[in-house]
């Protein structure tokens, strides 16, 4: 494996089909994933995805549209980890996410700290590309 560099894992994008590129997502957290696929309908891990807490409702939007009509919110995303140059060097392509969970972080009038927003999500499913093959 000579050559290959360790890529970090601070540099990645997300884009939501529908809601648009990088809402300012500050962590991905992905489930394992075993070689053999869950049976269509079971529960396959969660994706969680964590920002900042602004004003933009997108994904709140998101998550309401699901909450009043279950399954109908179901959208691709791409999770894209960025090597040293800013080059796409992995993939993860979720394939029919929708937000199960919204949890927002505490309020506490003596702390500074930004307000966090995590959206949980589960999927049909995942596929993995290298970087050789996204440009």
């Amino acid at each position: 494996m000579s050559g290959a560099q360790p890529l970090a894992a601070s540099r990645f994008v997300v884009a939501i089909d529908g809601l648009g590129e990088d809402a300012g997502f500050s962590a991905v957290t992905l489930p394992p994933l075993p070689t053999v696929p869950a049976e269509r309908g079971a529960a396959a891990g969660r994706v969680v995805l964590r920002r900042p807490a602004t004003a933009d409702g997108r994904l709140i939007g998101w998550w309401q549209a699901e909450r009043a009509k279950p399954g109908s919110g179901r959208r691709d995303i791409a999770i894209i980890l960025l090597d040293g140059a800013g080059r796409p060097a992995l993939r993860w392509q979720v394939k029919g996410a929708r937000p199960v969970l919204l949890t927002h972080g505490a309020l506490d009038a003596d702390n500074a700290e930004v307000l966090s927003e995590t959206l949980e999500l589960t999927f049909e499913g995942i596929e993995i590309e290298l970087g050789r093959r996204l440009n």
